[in-house]
């Protein structure tokens, strides 16, 4: 209304002719005739009275608007909740709603009023990111193929972007598991020269354990990646995709420049693909803004780099968190290995840290046990302090070992421990016979054992049974009477039988 009000200015304080109101006015002239016609007969018309509307003026011009036919419109509020139901949709809801009002709103109408009635209930907040405040990522929904040992393969795109610049890393990887979610954070890292304020992910279970909007419980090799880096996680809430709203349309975007791109070529190899989504990613990052003047990497470099803050001075040690029970063989299985910790633990729940070479073993938030890992399946790895005593004695016996056992003794004892591993064809099989005889000690004392020791070499005698009823008879000092030399008819001699 306000060329309308142009034109009466002109038409009753100038009195420009028809064409002139046009040119000025930058309209036809049959709208501005139609104009003056309707003014000149409508009472009261000119001058405008103080106040009067645009709705008001239009009234006086051209009277009252024909009155349309109002349909009923659906209770939206009450659709908005059935739709929240499983199985329910739109459709179904506009053909409820058509049974109770035939002559109502058709399908395309009845989504167009919907869709207004509920942008006019979630207003969306526009963010504003501050430099070097957000890292928000996300893994695409597109794969791509590749070859590898001649067979087909998918792979699979992490994303991440810069809040305030938009700046963007992209790389694909094997698959979507912790070890490549942390090894794709790192690489991101290192692709911007520095590490934002926050991190904000998704809920996945490679980012979040179990999902809580006050206090959600992130995986503990993430946390351990967050916490080496010095920022924080600030995982989306559930089923709100407009909290990382800038890595959706960012991963949009790199699954339309790279993935779309790069479609119909053919990757004989997973590093000839990610060779291939570098150079991509180049020319993503240098692509002009649309609207605004420069690119993603120009407004990088002007904002989020200097207040990026710097990268550590170590690299990050990936370690893959999981839990374990010990066993009762104090052992627990980790990859088909198992590993020994202290048999004080056995029964108890332990957390296990993997990274490429180690096992670290933690109860209570306390090292218990570390491992060289191993990828040997079925076998084990143990440690003779992990085991019990009774299991170490077990596990060391050896003849030496035996021996060293009754040297202590004294060295008639050594001489029964030496004769008894001689009489058996294998020296293993005597090992039970010295056990015995070395425990008596424990009910009989060193003297008496020595002693007993001594009288069964008299006898030309040895093992367990006999030192055993030795000491139990208490004829370990009783030694062998020697044959006097008796002279008689009767006894014919050592000679006679010469």
């Amino acid at each position: 209304m306000r060329k309308t009000r142009e034109v009466l200015r002109l038409h009753f304080e100038c009195e420009l002719g028809i064409r002139a109101i046009a040119r000025s006015c930058q309209m036809s002239a049959a709208k501005v005739s139609e104009i003056v016609k309707h003014a000149v007969t409508a009472p009261e018309c000119w001058p405008l009275r103080e106040g009067l509307s645009d709705s008001e003026l239009q009234v006086l011009l051209f009277g009252e608007a024909k009155s349309v036919r109002m349909r009923t419109m659906p209770d939206f509020e009450s659709l908005t909740r059935e739709l929240k139901k499983k199985g329910v949709t739109r459709h179904l809801l506009w053909e409820e709603y058509r049974r109770e009002t035939p002559d109502g709103y058709g399908y395309s109408q009845f989504c167009e009023h919907f869709k207004r009635f509920r942008s006019a209930m979630e207003p969306v907040m526009r963010q504003d990111h501050r430099a070097g405040e957000k890292l928000f990522v996300d893994w695409a929904g597109q794969t791509i193929g590749y070859g590898e040992n001649g067979k087909a393969k998918r792979a699979h795109l992490f994303v991440a972007v810069l809040g305030a610049s938009n700046y963007t890393f992209a790389q694909v990887y094997q698959d979507e598991a912790t070890a490549n979610w942390c090894r794709a954070h790192i690489e991101a890292f290192d692709f911007f020269g520095g590490v934002t304020e926050a991190v904000v992910p998704d809920n996945t279970k490679t980012a979040v354990t179990k999902a809580c909007y006050y206090d959600p419980d992130l995986n503990p090799t993430y946390k351990n990646l967050a916490a080496h880096y010095h920022t924080a996680v600030l995982p989306a809430r559930v089923r709100r995709p407009q909290d990382k709203s800038k890595v959706e349309a960012g991963v949009g975007f790199a699954e339309t420049q790279i993935l779309a791109a790069l479609r119909n070529h053919r990757f004989c190899t997973f590093g000839e693909l990610r060779q291939a989504v570098q150079t991509k990613l180049l020319k993503l990052n240098e692509r002009p803004f649309k609207k605004l003047c420069g690119n993603r990497r120009e407004s990088f470099i002007d904002s989020d780099q200097p207040a990026l803050k710097p990268l550590p001075d170590s690299s990050f040690d990936l370690g893959l968190w999981q839990k374990a029970k010990v066993w009762s063989d104090y052992h627990i299985q980790v990859s088909k290995h198992f590993y020994s910790v202290p048999h004080e633990h056995i029964g108890k729940q332990v957390d296990v840290r993997l990274t490429e070479s180690t096992i670290e073993i933690f109860h209570d938030n306390i090292r218990i046990a570390a491992h060289a890992r191993s990828d040997e399946p079925g076998k084990s790895t143990t440690l003779a302090e992990h085991r019990p005593k009774r299991h170490s004695a077990l596990i060391d016996r050896s003849a030496d070992t035996y021996l060293r056992q009754g040297q202590l003794i004294g060295p008639k004892a050594w001489q029964i421990i030496s004769d008894t591993l001689a009489y058996f064809p294998h020296p293993e099989m005597g090992f039970r016979s010295c056990q015995g005889i070395l425990r008596l000690k424990r009910d009989y004392g060193i003297e008496r054992l020595e002693a007993a020791c001594s009288t069964a070499l008299e006898k030309g005698l040895s093992g367990y049974k006999v030192i055993n009823n030795i000491l139990r008879n208490k004829r370990e000092k009783q030694t062998t009477p020697s044959m006097p030399d008796v002279q008689h008819g009767n006894v014919r001699g050592s000679n006679y039988y010469r």
